[in-house]
């Protein structure tokens, strides 16, 4: 046998055994008999995401097609078979009935080589449990309150910094806007930085660079697709695979263990989440790595989330000033009443401010769809269906806030949606923006107290109105996996 022969023999083999493999993963759901529409090789269903289409769109298309006809049907994210939850009832089932068969994200973490994915969104297992025992009583609403001083001490300075820059109608990107106030909350609650100018400025640009996609060439690393690890995360754990770019990795570590260093000697430090972490002793105390863990969380978790929610609720007030009057009268009399906004009372009488924030994260839900991994095998109750140790499920968030059958009208933004009169007529799983169960967001007291305080601040102190540079209806941009508007949101900002 020549060269020639041997070559083409070996491309001819090695094509026969990738077409039995990919042709083995896409007939997973015809061979356990479940439903499912066709896929697509080698997409699955995922053809256009990322570029034509976002997952969003793609995950309603199949919730609206199936719902009532199953429980769940069969998806392929390219070549992985995923569980798509159409039934509420099922979805509450796993969330939170029988959420110990579904503790598990199935996200990429790698502790020894990754130290910042030690955090409690990409952990699982024991590791999880171990690190949700040390922080779940940190997250309790008691505990939460008592970082408000230092996040009014924030909403202050980003008063000044508005009142100083921003004194005659303007036309504002808001959402580099809110970035400001976010990135500065995150700077000084969760890493521990102070009130110094150019310390705060550094930070800022660092966080906004990080997520911006323009800059996560040098960030994030590039020598596997980031989608590649969640396909197949122990293959990417056996090849010592990085999410995050070691530089920026060290940068972060070196710069929460210098300010425990430096809070080590000093004899008072603000109550903050680097004094809650770093204080805590049950049932032991927390090592600088899960420290940074979860600081960094605040960043690429958190900080995108907050800013397109304030932007979103802006840009849909903008369009409906009526709605913006009535916010603006109700944030007025409050402060009036709490002045100085000294005591956390104040933002349990922000009723409609809550109602607008609620109907932002339902048109709107930064993160469009929950994942959960089955680690026991799990019959659907009063169904012939079940779900088998690893299958890796989708609940469709976006599609459900977007329902008929929950919410009138759901494609207009309507804070009535979340009157308390309405709120109860709904089933408990029709409203998911933080999850729900053990494996909810653990920051979702702290988050909403960070977004009522940011919106109530900017709508205190300005009108917003659509301008000449405001994108209708809105676009988003299908290269994330979360909702963020492409452009921008642009609206004319007017003191008042």
């Amino acid at each position: 046998m020549n060269l020639p022969q041997f070559l083409m023999l070996t491309l001819l083999g090695s094509t026969t055994i990738l077409y039995l493999i990919v042709k083995a993963a896409f007939s997973y759901w015809k061979y356990r008999g479940i439903l499912h529409a066709p896929p697509t090789i080698p997409w699955g269903h995922m053809r256009g995401v990322g570029s034509k289409r976002h997952i969003a769109d793609v995950l309603r298309r199949f919730y609206t097609l199936y719902r009532g006809q199953a429980p769940f049907i069969g998806f392929y994210a390219w070549l992985k078979p995923m569980v798509l939850m159409l039934d509420l009832d099922a979805i509450h089932q796993i969330l939170v009935v029988n959420a110990d068969h579904f503790e598990d994200r199935g996200l990429y973490n790698n502790v020894s080589t990754d130290p910042l994915t030690q955090n409690l969104i990409q952990l699982d297992g024991a590791a999880w449990e171990e690190l949700h025992g040390k922080t779940k009583h940190l997250w309790l609403k008691e505990v939460i309150l008592q970082t408000y001083p230092a996040l009014m001490k924030v909403r202050k300075n980003f008063e000044l910094t508005l009142k100083k820059e921003f004194r005659r109608e303007t036309l504002t990107d808001v959402s580099g806007l809110i970035d400001q106030f976010n990135a500065d909350v995150i700077s000084s609650l969760a890493f521990g930085l102070s009130d110094d100018f150019e310390e705060n400025i550094a930070f800022r640009v660092f966080a906004l660079n990080y997520i911006n996609i323009k800059s996560r060439r040098y960030f994030l690393n590039i020598r596997m697709p980031n989608s590649l690890a969640f396909i197949c995360p122990n293959w990417a754990r056996w090849m010592n695979y990085r999410l995050f770019q070691p530089e920026s990795t060290q940068h972060f570590l070196n710069l929460l263990r210098g300010k425990l260093k430096e809070r080590a000697k000093l004899k008072s430090v603000p109550y903050d989440f680097l004094r809650i972490w770093s204080e805590n002793r049950f049932p032991c105390k927390m090592n600088d790595n899960e420290i940074a863990g979860q600081a960094f969380t605040f960043i690429w978790a958190g900080l995108d989330a907050c800013n397109s929610i304030v932007a979103f609720c802006l840009y849909e007030l903008a369009f409906q000033p009526k709605l913006q009057e009535k916010a603006r009268k109700e944030v007025r009399k409050v402060l009036k009443k709490y002045e100085n906004c000294k005591r956390h009372e104040m933002l349990n009488e922000l009723v409609y401010l809550k109602q607008l924030l609620n109907e932002t994260l339902r048109k709107y839900p930064p993160y469009p769809f929950l994942l959960r991994l089955t680690t026991k095998d799990y019959d659907l109750p009063n169904t012939v269906f079940a779900l088998k140790r690893g299958n890796h499920i989708i609940i469709p968030v976006a599609a459900i806030h977007n329902d008929p059958d929950y919410y009138e009208n759901p494609y207009q933004f309507d804070p009535e949606h979340f009157h308390s009169s309405k709120v109860k007529t709904r089933p408990v799983c029709a409203f998911l923006p933080f999850g729900m169960g053990r494996r909810s967001c653990i920051a979702q007291h702290f988050a909403m107290q960070q977004l009522l305080v940011g919106l109530m601040t900017l709508l205190n102190m300005y009108r917003f109105a659509p301008c000449q540079n405001t994108i209708a209806p809105l676009r988003f941009d299908n290269s994330q996996f979360f909702l963020q508007p492409k452009p921008r949101i642009q609206l004319l900002m007017k003191p008042t």
